[in-house]
């Protein structure tokens, strides 16, 4: 009697899992199609939300990240007119800043050492920085420092003039809510561009697909000099807001 239980419990058994073999496997293979559809979908345009991203997600310091990109980006394109391509390794192939400057190519050697404009640049690394460094006497650079989150805290040149441009965050969240540059120049003129962003749309990947701009420039000039030879300055400010909007295309 209870061989019989048995026996009629694998027969049920075997019925449920296999009775309709052809049919369960058709179903699986439609989800498994979906499914896969759906990771391709995700993967080439991620969803698009107004919260702030605060994971980590990359940590690396490659080329994307000194442009504020995170994840397997292979092209930015605003609509300011600008645009960044990278290759797999993350580093910047081409770049178009805005309307006004030309298209810049990047020809890497290696992944540390790369040829724009038919000079050679060096890439070295610190614990917590990249630099960028021309590979010549005067060994001119770029640098990009990072926090302890990976994100781009500072950025400057060891140049002719000087340049940096400080980057502020709330708490842990990936993008900047103000970022600070200064220009300068040999006769002590200098600008500075204060930006606060308001972003409206962020991708899956932390990256901002809409955001708008409240920028302050302040130009510290000199004057002339006074009747005992003391050097005058003058400032002028002004205000410019801009929208903003992006198409990023990622890696598979």
């Amino acid at each position: 009697m209870k061989n019989l239980s048995f026996l009629l419990i694998l027969l049920l058994a075997m019925s449920c899992t296999g009775g309709n073999k052809t049919s369960s496997n058709t179903a699986q293979n439609g989800a498994g199609e979906k499914i896969a559809a759906s990771v391709d979908s995700t993967l080439s345009k991620p969803a698009a939300t107004s919260a702030p991203v605060t994971t980590k997600i990359d940590n690396s310091m490659s080329g994307r990240k000194t442009v504020l990109i995170y994840g397997p980006a292979s092209k930015v394109t605003c609509s300011d007119g600008s645009f960044y391509e990278f290759n797999k390794d993350g580093n910047i192939v081409r770049k178009k800043d805005d309307n006004s400057n030309p298209v810049q190519e990047y020809r890497y050697v290696n992944k540390n050492r790369y040829i724009l404009q038919n000079e050679p640049y060096n890439i070295t690394y610190t614990k917590n920085s990249r630099h960028e460094i021309w590979d010549n006497p005067e060994k001119l650079e770029t640098f990009y420092e990072f926090d302890s989150n990976g994100r781009l805290s500072k950025e400057g040149k060891k140049d002719y003039y000087d340049f940096s441009v400080q980057y502020y965050y709330k708490d842990n969240e990936l993008l900047p809510y103000k970022v600070v540059e200064v220009y300068g120049s040999d006769n002590g003129d200098e600008q500075t561009t204060t930006s606060l962003y308001n972003y409206k749309t962020i991708d899956s990947n932390g990256n901002w697909l809409s955001c708008d701009i409240k920028n302050t420039i302040v130009k510290d000039t000199n004057d002339g000099f006074d009747s005992n030879g003391t050097e005058k300055r003058k400032q002028e400010a002004k205000k410019e807001n801009k929208s903003l909007t992006r198409q990023i295309e990622y890696y598979q």
